[in-house]
């Protein structure tokens, strides 16, 4: 009788039968990332029980279904947290819109996968943005003709 961890036992059919339950789960939880997401109704869509869940995470991706889904929302808010076009939205707009409440367990998930905190990450997106418009500004000014230089300082 082998002492070896289940995910280096399976083989053959049977690794590859979980791959399917965990391809089919996977892609339930992309398209339903943003709603609450249950593992009663992520085994459903996979066509699976949980117990068969749980045990295809483990063997293919070496995880569980709920860590997939922390890690996919956090990098999902990750992504907006550092785009532009979110720059006005908060941590908790951001959070809630992935179906995150607990804004301090959120804290510590953000730090452990990416090294910070989601307030360093916004505060660093938003002095990007800052140099941004401070580069963009500088280069329109010098860009002006000398007279207009000398007219701008004659109202000074």
């Amino acid at each position: 009788i082998s002492q070896e961890p289940l995910a280096f036992t399976l083989e053959g059919p049977i690794l590859a039968g979980l791959a399917r339950v965990v391809a089919r789960a996977r892609e339930y939880i992309r398209e339903n990332l943003d709603q609450p997401l249950s593992i009663e109704k992520v085994a459903s869509a996979a066509a699976t029980s949980h117990r068969t869940l749980h045990r295809a995470f483990q063997a293919v991706l070496d995880e569980t279904p709920y860590s997939y889904v922390q890690k996919l929302r956090l990098h999902r808010i990750r992504h907006e947290l550092v785009t532009d076009t979110e720059a006005a939205c908060t941590i908790t707009c951001v959070a809630h819109r992935w179906q995150i409440a607990e804004l301090g367990r959120l804290a510590a998930w953000y730090r452990d996968l990416f090294g910070e905190l989601p307030s360093q990450t916004l505060a660093r997106q938003h002095q990007r943005a800052r140099d941004s418009v401070l580069s963009s500004g500088i280069r329109h000014r010098t860009a002006l003709p000398r007279t207009s230089h000398r007219k701008l300082e004659r109202f000074a």
